[in-house]
């Protein structure tokens, strides 16, 4: 009876979280109305106060994540001589999520998971180790990006790379104030480890489910980036809003330009986002040879987390961590 009890609980919980999103995303979707109405050329430091007032709204909704992708739309205005392109598909996407939520019901039991991982409602932690079934692999790290947050937060994401299974993995882990993170994961070195995934279409965010063996040698990935684009592209048709995205870039040749650097590869065109120092030091890793290049894609820039000569074997570059 008292586990029933608790699982009704749990139930008027979610049913009326849901109730206070669905109220917000209505009143989110009139506001871009309003906004596109009013045209991006109007927008100028005193408007933009009022979009960090909508993400506070979002926030007492209990809809954290659509506060933060309207801040992040905020930071792009007058930023960058694409700024309209940029900002008009944020708020593109902020417009697919309210859409969404309108139509939850409707929507496949993983696509309904991801919504909500959009929205910033996470799953607990222990119930997805219960719950979702582990991968076990020996999983090569690929990258690690650091990258602070609000009131001093810090953000670590671990990306992998499964031997066996060939699949991608992003570990998340945050640290407050200064203090380092619980597990260290060495970029260029395998370790066995079993997986747990979070819900969700995008299929990449995972919990370590049992402590993971002693870094080894790696085994990197070995396909062509057309496969890699291949990735990529069934990835955004399963969930439109996967902000990052894990790509491998074989044979890159890096060529410093007038606003930072560009790869490429495959009669491709890439452009990085790097600072000062890690430009140079990749382009002195690379030395004017082709390399193999793993990065976070965003749809529009390559942020660079580790590079790796052909062979397979020797030093590994990685992206200097804050």
């Amino acid at each position: 009876l008292d586990r029933s009890s608790a699982a009704s609980d749990v139930y008027k919980r979610q049913a009326q979280r849901w109730q206070r999103i669905e109220a917000a995303a209505q009143e989110l979707q009139r506001w871009l109305s309003d906004q596109l109405a009013r045209g991006l050329g109007a927008l100028d430091a005193e408007a933009l106060k009022t979009w960090q007032t909508m993400a506070a709204r979002m926030v007492d909704a209990q809809a954290p994540g659509l506060a933060l992708r309207l801040r992040e739309a905020a930071a792009l205005v007058l930023q960058g001589e694409d700024w309209p392109e940029q900002t008009l598909a944020r708020l593109g996407l902020l417009q697919l999520v309210c859409d969404a939520v309108q139509r939850r019901s409707a929507l496949p039991s993983a696509l309904q998971a991801e919504l909500r991982i959009v929205l910033g409602w996470p799953y607990d932690k222990a119930e997805v180790l219960q719950s979702a079934p582990h991968l076990h692999d020996r999983w090569t790290v690929l990258g690690v990006a650091t990258q602070e947050r609000d009131d001093k937060l810090i953000e670590r994401r671990v990306w992998l790379h499964g031997e066996q299974s060939a699949r991608r993995a992003w570990l998340l882990d945050h640290a407050f104030g200064g203090r380092g993170f619980e597990s260290v994961w060495l970029v260029g070195t395998g370790v066995e480890a079993s997986l747990a995934f979070f819900p969700g279409s995008s299929a990449l965010r995972a919990l370590l489910a049992e402590p993971a063996g002693r870094p080894g040698h790696p085994t990197w990935p070995t396909g062509t980036l057309a496969e890699e684009w291949q990735r990529v592209a069934q990835r955004v048709a399963a969930s439109p809003w996967v902000q990052w995205h894990p790509l491998v870039v074989p044979e890159a040749v890096l060529l410093p330009a007038a606003d930072g650097l560009l790869l490429v590869a495959d009669r491709q065109t890439l452009k990085l986002t790097a600072g000062e120092a890690d430009t140079w030091t990749l382009l002195a890793f690379a030395g004017g040879k082709p390399v193999q290049l793993m990065g976070e894609w965003d749809g529009q820039t390559l942020n660079p987390l580790s590079a790796w000569h052909a062979s397979a074997v020797g030093p590994v570059w990685h992206r200097s961590q804050t």
